[in-house]
């Protein structure tokens, strides 16, 4: 938790930012195991002083801060990359699909050019909706991981409404099965959108179109809407 904080605050500043990008895989690592939840059960009885903040925080300032650096030294890095440029990701989940979700994260961290922030706390307290409101507010894609409990989620129906309704920004439907279909409030917000379908067949496969659909938001808006299964057919 210390370390994080430090590293979050010197990543501010611009004479430590070119180093922190030269040991990036540091900062990837910080993320897989605030995944693993460690961190939740280890600190949970401990004192950790007021002015210290969440590893989920930590975490997504640092990447904020490092996003242009890092834009910059992918661009440099080769010729033919004008649309690699480190895209910030936020997932909106159900805590009941946590398998799913870890799932999906821990394949997405390993893109060098995605950032993604994530709420693994099982508690929206108010300072975790902070968190999650400035998440929305500062990510360029927003993946919904659509199930009935998404559905029956006031929390996550809330996130829904502020990324399409308030915010009108990019978002990705999810279906973590194969048989859940959107209707009612999620299917109205949804209309319309690329939707990607998971459950039918090989994991990778439809990870594989979902990375291609995310790599479209880097330059062009997501398609009219379609079914993408995992065999790959529309």
């Amino acid at each position: 938790m210390a370390l994080a904080n430090i590293l979050w605050s010197i990543s501010f500043q611009n004479r430590y930012r070119n180093e922190l990008i030269k040991n990036i895989e540091l900062i990837k690592r910080l993320e897989k195991f605030h995944a693993t939840g460690l961190p939740g059960k280890v600190l949970a009885n401990s004192y950790i002083p007021h002015r210290m903040s969440s590893l989920t925080k930590v975490i997504h300032g640092i990447w904020e801060n490092l996003s242009p650096s890092v834009k910059r030294v992918i661009k440099s890095s080769t010729s033919s990359s004008s649309n690699r440029s480190v895209q910030s990701l936020m997932i909106s989940y159900s805590h009941a699909n946590i398998r799913f979700c870890r799932q999906l994260y821990d394949m997405l961290i390993k893109d060098p050019t995605l950032s993604v922030w994530i709420d693994f706390n099982n508690c929206k307290s108010r300072d975790i909706w902070e968190e999650i409101a400035h998440a929305i507010e500062q990510s360029d894609c927003i993946l919904f991981l659509m199930s009935k409990e998404y559905f029956n989620s006031k929390s996550c129906r809330q996130e829904v409404a502020y990324v399409t309704d308030t915010l009108k920004k990019n978002f990705i439907p999810i279906y973590i099965d194969a048989d859940y279909k959107a209707t009612g409030w999620l299917g109205i917000r949804i209309a319309g959108s690329t939707y990607i379908r998971f459950g039918k067949n090989d994991f990778m496969n439809i990870y594989k179109n979902l990375l291609s659909i995310i790599n479209k938001h880097r330059s062009t808006t997501i398609p009219t809407h379609h079914d993408i299964t995992q065999d790959g057919n529309n």
